[in-house]
C-alpha cells in the first residue's frame, strides 16, 4: 500500500497548501509517461519562490536608483557650471585644461646665417652696381639742374624775400632790393668755356638765344640758357619746341634775391621798375615765340611801365655811386632798345628779345651783388 507524502510550501516565511492536480493527458499516458515525484515538484515550486524573491529585490533596487535620480544635487551643478565657464585653453592652473597636441610642432632651428655672404661676389657686384649707379644719377642733375628753384645771390636760397617795404606794420621808410623771378630753359652744362662757347655760336648762327653762365664760388659749372618767361606753361611750352629739334632741355626757376638787404627810395623805384618791365617782356616775348597773339592791354602796359623806368632813372643821384649808375644805365638801355620791337608781331624778333632778355637778367645779378657787397 502506498503511503501518501506530505509536502509543505513556504512562501515568504508563510505555509502554503498544495494539492496536486492531474489532467486527462496525464491519467490517459500514465502507463507511458513517466510522472514527476512529489519531491522534483517541491524543488521545482521552491526554485520558482526563490527567482520570485529575486524579482522582488531587483525591482526595489531600481525603484531606489529611480529616487535618487529624482534629488537634484545643487552642488554638484554648481561646480560643473564654474568648469565650463572658464578658459578652454591650457592657463597652466587648469587641471584639465587642453594640451597642444604633442607632435607637428614646428621646431625652432638655429640660425644659419653668416658674415661671408658679405665677402661674396655676387653681393659685391650688386652693392657697387647700386652705387655707380646712384653716383651717375647724382652727377647727371647736379650738370643738368641746381634744383628747381636757383638761387643767385649770397648763397641763399629763401625764395620768400620780395621787393618792398620792409617792416611794413611798424610803417618803417626803409626799402629792400626787389626780386626778380623768371623761368629759364636750360640746354646743358659745361666745365670748360671752349666747349660752352662753341654751343652757343651755334645756338645763335640758327637764330636761337644762348647765354653761358659764369663760375662762381659755390657752382664750377656754367649752365647754357636757350630761353626764358615769366610763366612757367610758356618756358615748358618752348622746352617741348626745342625737344622737337633734338634738343635737351630742363626747365627751372631764376631767381634773383637781395635778402632784405635796405636801399634809398629812389634806387628801389629804379630797381623796381626794370623787374616788373622783365618780367612783362619774357612773357610777351615768349608768347610771341610761342605764336600767340598777345593783347592790346599787355602791349600798352610794358609801354607804360618802360616810361616809368626811364623817369626813374632821370631821378637817380649819380655823385653818390658813379658805378652803381652806370651799371643801372647800362641795364635800362638794354631793354628801351628792344621796346620798339613789341609794338609789331614777328617770332624773328621774339628770339631775339629772348636772347636780350637773358642778358638783362644776368646784368641784374650783377647789380644786386654790387649792393649786396657794398652794403
Amino acid at each position: 500500500m502506498d503511503r501518501k507524502k506530505n509536502v509543505s510550501i513556504r512562501l515568504n516565511g508563510k505555509e502554503q497548501s498544495y494539492y496536486e492536480r492531474k489532467n486527462k493527458n496525464e491519467i490517459k499516458n500514465k502507463t507511458n509517461k513517466k510522472v514527476p515525484s512529489s519531491d522534483e515538484i517541491a524543488a521545482a515550486v521552491e526554485a520558482n519562490n526563490i527567482e520570485d524573491t529575486l524579482s522582488f529585490h531587483e525591482m526595489k533596487k531600481n525603484d531606489d536608483e529611480q529616487a535618487s535620480k529624482n534629488i537634484l544635487d545643487l552642488e554638484k551643478m554648481r561646480q560643473e557650471k564654474e568648469d565650463r565657464s572658464g578658459p578652454f585653453w591650457d592657463d597652466g592652473v587648469r587641471d584639465k585644461g587642453p594640451k597642444l597636441p604633442p607632435f607637428h610642432r614646428k621646431k625652432k632651428r638655429p640660425s644659419k646665417f653668416s658674415f661671408k655672404v658679405f665677402s661674396h661676389s655676387l653681393f659685391l657686384s650688386i652693392v657697387s652696381a647700386i652705387l655707380v649707379g646712384a653716383a651717375f644719377g647724382l652727377f647727371l642733375l647736379h650738370i643738368f639742374t641746381t634744383g628747381d628753384t636757383v638761387s643767385i645771390v649770397n648763397g641763399n636760397n629763401s625764395s620768400n624775400q620780395v621787393g618792398g617795404v620792409v617792416n611794413e606794420e611798424e610803417d618803417s621808410d626803409e626799402y629792400v632790393i626787389p626780386s626778380l623771378n623768371l623761368h629759364v630753359i636750360q640746354g646743358g652744362a659745361f666745365s670748360t668755356t671752349e666747349k660752352g662757347d662753341e654751343i652757343v655760336s651755334s645756338f645763335h648762327s640758327n637764330g636761337y638765344p644762348a647765354l653761358l653762365t659764369e663760375k662762381n664760388e659755390s657752382n664750377e659749372l656754367m649752365y647754357l640758357f636757350i630761353g626764358i618767361s615769366s610763366h612757367r606753361d610758356n618756358a615748358e611750352k618752348i622746352a617741348s619746341y626745342y625737344e622737337e629739334e633734338d634738343y635737351g632741355t630742363y626747365v627751372k626757376a631764376y631767381d634773383v634775391f637781395g635778402y632784405g638787404e635796405t636801399i634809398p627810395e629812389e634806387w628801389f623805384t629804379f630797381l623796381d621798375n626794370g623787374v616788373k618791365w622783365m618780367e612783362e617782356a619774357a612773357y610777351l616775348s615768349s608768347n610771341d615765340v610761342l605764336e600767340v597773339q598777345s593783347t592790346e592791354g599787355d602791349r600798352e602796359s610794358i609801354v607804360a611801365t618802360a616810361i616809368d623806368w626811364r623817369s626813374s632813372l632821370e631821378q637817380m643821384e649819380t655823385s653818390e655811386n658813379d658805378e652803381l649808375y652806370a651799371m643801372g644805365q647800362t641795364w635800362i638801355e638794354q631793354g628801351l632798345e628792344v621796346l620798339n620791337h613789341f609794338e609789331s608781331y614777328s617770332t624773328e624778333e621774339a628770339w631775339s628779345i629772348q636772347d636780350r632778355l637773358l642778358n638783362m637778367m644776368m646784368m641784374y645779378e650783377g647789380i644786386v651783388e654790387f649792393l649786396l657787397a657794398n652794403s
